[in-house]
């Protein structure tokens, strides 16, 4: 533990002007350094209370004394058609060096392409349709090991992220379709987050996550929430067996939210039942806690996880528009099997930290840490990045991997056209 706090102090000071590009191919054969992840995307409000430990649900309770239920319908009371998004196209270029081997440096550049397309729909204050999509480079066909395009194949270059449809009946608030279910609190890890289809990546905690299709009913009274989910699996034909059942159960308890949920699939021992118990809470001013615990059971053994974690942001009051931002977060899984996308990340004990410090100036600056305790190895960025204008920004960054890798990984990369529409 004492190597990795060392370490972490030690890129801190010496890598202020470095920056780390995409965190997503970090152990593959690929640069690292393609699109901005949504880490860089999202730099000036990172770390905003409302959005980081959110359910991201439609229907938003608004809490004084007492929740007020009319209060659900206010995104529902326009007919207006809204169509928004994003867009950005980046250049970057690096070098990969192993400092095991101290071979000559490897040198890469790419270039990435990227869009992200919102429709929302609401044909009558009591209906919303919503369609979330995202429009990637390179445009073309899948291409098979003989390097040849099989034009039967469907196009990959487009992607549906939702597509769902809201209704009222009374007073409860339906949801249809693919949706991402975000039951968890956690940051760099959410066990909790049962329903779906991939996990957070820890090395890009901020990136999407897949979505099964569902059937969510919310029932709201008082500061409480309930809601029940069927999922199905991505098929036209399946057995009914294949169905799956949850439901959870949310409170607002003073200026905490707490919930208890609970999955079922006939299949137990491929899909095991769980029972999830979250907090998130703040402990003093500027200070929130989160905190899962998940409990499973596959017909013949349990397993438990669990998370503890820790959210600090504080405006520095010598300069206007500043704030320094932190979140640590401890992720425990009983059986060492954490299926994230890295198999470098099965491990037992793990901790993820960023640390990040917007200005006014259109600077800013972060450092995060991903340590797999039980096997001294791990993840070290640090980024600085700098808004030359509104449609110009400036990456600067260095990734420094230790343990099953010794390698360092430095990058400049530039973003045009960057904006939302």
């Amino acid at each position: 533990m004492k190597k990795i706090l060392s370490l972490l102090f030690i890129l801190s000071m010496g890598l202020t002007f470095t920056f780390a590009d995409d965190l997503d191919n970090l152990f593959s054969d690929n640069s690292i350094f393609g699109a901005p992840s949504s880490i860089e995307e999202e730099n000036n409000d990172l770390f905003k209370s409302d959005d980081l430990f959110s359910q991201n649900d439609l229907f938003t309770l608004e809490t004084t004394d007492e929740v007020q239920n009319t209060s659900l319908f206010e995104d529902l009371l326009t007919s207006e058609t809204e169509i928004s998004g994003s867009y950005y196209f980046n250049f970057s270029t690096g070098l990969n060096y192993n400092l095991d081997t101290k071979v000559e440096p490897t040198y890469f550049a790419s270039t990435n392409v990227n869009s992200n397309i919102e429709l929302s729909a609401r044909p009558s204050q009591d209906t919303r349709f919503y369609v979330d999509g995202t429009l990637t480079f390179p445009f073309e066909n899948e291409v098979d090991d003989l390097n040849t395009v099989n034009v039967n194949e469907e196009y990959n270059f487009f992607n549906i992220d939702e597509l769902f449809y809201d209704f009222i009946i009374d007073d409860y608030f339906i949801r249809v379709g693919k949706q991402t279910l975000n039951m968890g609190v956690g940051y760099f890890y959410s066990p909790a987050n049962l329903l779906n289809i991939t996990s957070i990546n820890p090395l890009d905690p901020e990136g999407k996550q897949e979505g099964p299709i569902a059937i969510k009913i919310n029932k709201p009274f008082e500061n409480n929430n309930l809601y029940a989910y069927l999922t199905m699996p991505a098929a036209s034909n399946y057995l009914l067996e294949d169905i799956s059942m949850a439901a959870t159960y949310e409170t607002l308890i003073g200026d905490g939210e707490y919930t208890i949920s609970g999955y079922y699939n006939y299949d137990i021992a491929n899909d095991p039942t769980k029972v999830a118990l979250t907090v998130s809470s703040p402990l003093y001013t500027d200070v929130d806690l989160i905190a899962e615990f998940v409990e499973s059971y596959d017909g013949s053994e349990f397993n438990f996880e669990g998370t503890l974690g820790l959210s600090i942001m504080k405006d520095i009051t010598a300069f206007s528009d500043t704030s320094i931002s932190l979140i640590g977060q401890y992720y425990y899984n009983q059986d060492g099997v954490k299926q994230i996308g890295l198999s470098q990340f099965d491990s037992t004990h793990q901790i993820g930290m960023m640390l990040s410090l917007s200005t006014p100036l259109d600077l800013g600056f972060s450092l995060s840490s991903i340590n797999i305790i039980s096997e001294t190895t791990g993840v070290l960025t640090s980024n600085l990045w700098y808004d030359v204008s509104d449609d110009f920004k400036i990456n600067l960054g260095l990734t420094y991997m230790y343990g099953n890798q010794n390698t360092i990984q430095p990058s400049i990369g530039f973003t045009l056209g960057q904006g939302d529409f």
